[in-house]
């Protein structure tokens, strides 16, 4: 089953041209993420190019894409905030859906209720944080 990702408002443009949305990973353990990514998550793979030094996976999330690269550094299971500040948040149409999914997948995914919003944290095998969230108008883009 496949993670339900919400769609980005994509008629709106920012200066400068901007189109689509990107996040680049550099990971140490690039096969595991990316199992952990197609399989476990189930985003769709837009696609891969392996290389004799470097490879690349790259996933469909929303209008946008999770770009996976070698050459990173891992530190599971959880990297500090010092290690990496940065938390991939993916909004989702139904929180309960997406949890039942992943956890099918053989995920340990729990919701955390809160009065901003539910979610749910998991972490890769790099130890890179990511937060499903059932999604809120809140983040879409007014015209």
């Amino acid at each position: 089953m496949a993670l339900i990702v919400v769609e980005l408002q994509m008629g709106h443009r920012n200066k400068g041209n901007h189109v689509q949305n990107g996040i680049v990973l550099k990971t140490e353990n690039y096969a595991a993420c990316c199992t952990f990514y197609g399989e476990k998550l189930g985003l769709p793979v837009i696609f891969v190019e392996d290389h004799e030094t470097w490879n690349i996976t790259c996933f469909g999330i929303g209008s946008g894409y999770l770009m996976v690269e070698t050459g990173g550094i891992g530190a599971p299971p959880e990297k500090s905030f010092a290690q990496s500040p940065v938390k991939i948040r993916l909004n989702v149409d139904d929180l309960e859906k997406s949890v039942a999914e992943i956890r099918e997948n053989g995920l340990d995914a729990e919701i955390q209720r809160h009065d901003w919003g539910n979610v749910s944290e998991i972490n890769d095998p790099d130890g890179n944080r990511i937060a499903l969230r059932q999604h809120s108008s809140v983040y879409t883009l007014k015209s």
